[in-house]
């Protein structure tokens, strides 16, 4: 009678035909099991050196994406600021055209204002409708520039003549020509003022 190579294994000796016979009875589905099963023991060591370098490869390379998802999800946050920083300064813009094309109504209606000596019902509609004006212009934020008695400041300020001082401090404005107006910071149209030297 041959003798049975037997090894040892987790369970205690068996037989290399019991262990074949444990296996296929227990129906194991896992790949490569056969084979690390009936492994030796430097061979399962080199086995696991080679899946430990594999995990660790795997494992910097997951870093790296996790990285590049972080900077994606990065850019992506600064995109949707700077379209909606976009949509803001576009929509102020917009609005500013709107109200520098219709400043000069505003202006006709002082004009007509000073002009009219009457008190009558007429001249009384027509300053009613020149302060519900101006009150609509408040109400999305124009404000008049202040010009007299003020210092010249290019940004607000447009000189169309420059006159002896006086009374008044060289770069003084001593009278405003026509109203500027801005809203919030930015000038819709500059007051034209003219300027002591």
């Amino acid at each position: 009678m041959s003798e049975e190579k037997t090894e040892k294994y987790a369970g205690g000796e068996q037989s290399e035909a019991a262990v074949q016979d444990k296996i296929e009875s227990d129906n194991f589905d896992v790949p490569g099991y056969e084979e690390i099963v009936t492994m030796k023991p430097e061979e399962i060591k080199d086995e696991f050196d080679r899946m430990v370098e594999i995990i660790e490869k795997l494992r910097g390379e997951s870093s790296k994406f996790q990285e590049k998802f972080k900077r994606s999800q990065a850019d992506f946050a600064n995109y949707r600021r700077r379209v909606k920083e976009d949509k803001k300064g576009l929509a102020v813009k917009y609005k500013c055209e709107v109200i520098d094309a219709l400043l000069p109504v505003l202006d006709n209606f002082e004009r007509a204002l000073e002009s009219s000596d009457r008190d009558d019902e007429f001249s009384r509609g027509v300053e009613m409708i020149y302060r519900q004006f101006k009150d609509s212009l408040k109400k999305e934020g124009v404000e008049e520039i202040e010009a007299e008695g003020e210092e010249f400041d290019h940004e607000y300020h447009e000189a169309v003549e420059q006159v002896e001082a006086g009374e008044s401090e060289e770069g003084t404005v001593v009278e405003e020509v026509q109203t500027g107006y801005r809203l919030d910071d930015r000038v819709i149209r500059p007051a034209l003022v003219k300027v002591a030297r």
